[in-house]
């Protein structure tokens, strides 16, 4: 009998494939080929799933954004109000994540030249910064909270400080540690919000 495929888990390896190439060589190394070589398949098993490169890499930014938002919900999943794990959880800390940080910078130059890779970057972003507004409203009542602070300004500040501290700690890794990293992104919840940081 032929073998039962599973279409679903194969695009994923496809995906997961084209991240680890991405995150090895940039966007320039991934063709058709490259990915069929790197999972000894045909190219034509790759193309009939992914015609284009193009395709293949949108896909490939798709479930990249969606492992993000699953990391980001699990670090919050036992407290909504837990805002050092989840801007925690958005940054290069370990293995898993600096590989994505890694994927998301070399998309962010393609994204500068393509307008659907933009348009996915940018409903990332907007997710994760929406998250980021949520768990700073669990903390409207709390007594250190700054008052008359803009969730959605701050939510924008702390996503940005976020990227800017992930792409410096993913291209100079010795002058950004998981330690310096987390006094970081303490110092400025704090800085931004009044909230100590040992109860969000």
């Amino acid at each position: 009998m032929p073998k039962v495929v599973d279409h679903r888990e194969r695009r994923r390896e496809l995906a997961n494939a084209t991240s680890a190439l991405i995150a090895e060589e940039g966007v320039d190394a991934v063709t058709i080929r490259s990915i069929a070589d790197r999972l000894e398949y045909s190219t034509g098993i790759v193309q009939h799933y992914f015609s284009s490169k193009r395709q293949l890499l949108l896909y490939t930014l798709r479930v990249e954004g969606a492992l993000s938002q699953r990391r980001v919900e699990a670090a919050v999943v036992n407290d909504p109000g837990d805002l050092l794990g989840l801007l925690s959880a958005l940054m290069p800390l370990d293995e898993a994540r600096s590989k994505a940080w890694k994927v998301w910078l070399a998309y962010w130059a393609t994204a500068a030249l393509d307008a659907d890779v933009a348009l996915e970057q940018r409903r990332m972003f907007d997710t994760l910064r929406l998250r980021i507004r949520h768990v700073l409203r669990v903390h409207d009542a709390h007594p250190q909270l700054k008052p008359g602070i803009d969730p959605e300004l701050v939510a924008r500040r702390l996503l940005s400080i976020c990227h800017g501290i992930g792409m410096e700690a993913v291209c100079h890794p010795d002058d950004w540690p998981q330690s310096m990293q987390h006094a970081a992104i303490v110092q400025e919840i704090t800085d931004l919000t009044g909230l100590p940081t040992q109860n969000i």
